[in-house]
């Protein structure tokens, strides 16, 4: 059986949650507002905006984490 493939928004989540300790620098250089950034890692935003899920998934990737 395939192994599940891991969506954008559950690849940004993992990054968040594994950068806890960074997410005033992670929301500073992604340009998107700290408290949105929290909420997407606490999964207190179920329906985040494409556009901060893909700002977020290509600074994780740009990074190389």
């Amino acid at each position: 059986m395939d192994k599940p493939v891991e969506t954008i928004y559950q690849y940004v989540k993992r990054k968040l949650d594994a950068n806890k300790g960074r997410l005033n620098k992670i929301a500073e250089e992604t340009e998107i507002k700290y408290f949105i950034v929290r909420s997407i890692q606490n999964g207190d935003t179920k329906n985040p905006s494409v556009h901060n899920v893909q700002k977020l998934h290509d600074y994780f990737r740009k990074a190389g984490e």
